[in-house]
Formats: structure tokens, C-alpha cells, sequence
């Protein structure tokens, strides 16, 4: 009986992605490629590359609400993690995932709101704004995507949070 010297070691499959790649395309089924598509799909968010992003869709990709992923994160919160995240952000509330928009995820419980205004995407903060993100959620300690905001100095944003009621 076979039994693996490292168990869960992916360096085991270098140089076999070609040929896991051909059998899954041979034999998987539409459900399959959506659960197998998750992780690129996430990673390909979480790094701003869209052209991946919507390869990865047009195939079947499941880009909308309710996946979590790395640190329990959703598809939206790693787009506002990322790099491109504004185009990132629109692409993701246009493929389906408008009910996470206010979902709160990691360690720090934040929102992907929180993220994008402590970065000071505005693009993305006004996407999630009008998808309906709730500017008064806070995150575990207590702060609104406005202080994060206003600690980080980005005034725009901080103008946006507040035309859509942003508690003070």
C-alpha cells in the first residue's frame, strides 16, 4: 500500500500541473470546474489580475456571494485586499456577489468596505456604497470604514462615507 512521505506537500505535483490539468478537463463535470476554479479564482482577485479573473469566469468560474476563502475571506474582501482592486471590486458585484457586501470576515472582523477605505480606493467604496455596504459596521475594535479612513488621511473617501450617512 502506498503511503505518502510528506503528507500534503504540493511540491510532490511539480511538474505534473499539465497532466492533472488534462484529466480534469477530460472528465469534470460543470460542478466540478466550479469547485476546482475557487482557489485560482480567489488568488486571481486577491491579485488584481483581471484578464485571469474573467478567463476564470467565462469557464465556469462561481464568482458569486457566499464563498469564503483564505482567512475566511470573501471574493470581495480579497479583491479589496489586492492589487486593481477598484475594477476588481465592480467586476465581482457584477458577476453576483452583492449579498457580501457587508460581510465581515478575518481576525479583525472587517468588512470589505473597511478595506477599501482604509486603502483609499474610492472607485471601490463607492461601487460597494451603491450595492449597498453599510458605512456604520464595525470592525473588533470598534471602527467604522470613516475612521479608518480619516486615520489614513484619505479625504475623498471620507467625503463619500459621509453623503451615504456615515455616523461621525
Amino acid at each position: 500500500m502506498y503511503a505518502p512521505k510528506r503528507k500534503g506537500h504540493r511540491s510532490r505535483l511539480d511538474g505534473f500541473e499539465i497532466e492533472i490539468f488534462k484529466l480534469v478537463k477530460e472528465e469534470a463535470a460543470p460542478e466540478q470546474w466550479k469547485q476546482w476554479f475557487r482557489a485560482p479564482l480567489e488568488h486571481a482577485t486577491a491579485r488584481g489580475n483581471l484578464d485571469l479573473f474573467t478567463r476564470l469566469m467565462d469557464a465556469g468560474a462561481d464568482g458569486e456571494a457566499g464563498w469564503r476563502g483564505c482567512h475566511g475571506r470573501t471574493l470581495l474582501g480579497a479583491a479589496a485586499c489586492g492589487n486593481n482592486s477598484d475594477k476588481m471590486v465592480r467586476a465581482l458585484l457584477e458577476a453576483g456577489a452583492r449579498r457580501d457586501v457587508n460581510v465581515r470576515f478575518g481576525n479583525t472582523n472587517e468588512s470589505t468596505l473597511h478595506v477599501s477605505a482604509a486603502r483609499g480606493a474610492e472607485a471601490s467604496c463607492t461601487a460597494l456604497m451603491i450595492a449597498g455596504a453599510d458605512p456604520n459596521l464595525r470592525d473588533w475594535e470598534g471602527a467604522s470604514s470613516l475612521h479608518l479612513t480619516a486615520k489614513a488621511g484619505h479625504h475623498g473617501v471620507a467625503g463619500i462615507l459621509l453623503l451615504k450617512r456615515a455616523q461621525v
